[in-house]
């Protein structure tokens, strides 16, 4: 069964079956990285991740990637993404935001 928030968290849902996130109900249309670098940030809210760490962790070890490939699925996660969840830690990567840093 998909892992599941309530609304009242808002927060995406995750329905790792049919890899998509909802929020409001509303399907948010992710690409699978997309899905993937959001799941991750999120299971593991307020972790700072590299871009290296997340290139390793979504793409298969054959794919070799430029890291700004992140920042480019980032802006655009942040543009289906009703509130800003995502905060930039410059010069380290990215992080989840806990729930009370979220910024609406």
């Amino acid at each position: 069964s998909p892992y599941t928030l309530s609304l009242h968290d808002a927060l995406p849902i995750f329905d790792e079956d049919e890899l998509r996130a909802y929020y409001n109900k509303k399907n948010l249309k992710l690409t699978v990285s997309e899905f993937v670098l959001m799941k991750t940030l999120r299971d593991s809210t307020g972790r700072v991740f590299s871009r290296d760490q997340l290139i390793n962790m979504i793409f298969d070890e054959e794919y070799v990637a430029n890291d700004r490939i992140i920042d480019a699925h980032i802006k655009n996660l942040r543009k289906k993404l009703p509130h800003d969840y995502i905060e930039t830690v410059i010069g380290v990567g990215y992080r989840w935001r806990k729930k009370d840093e979220i910024r609406k």
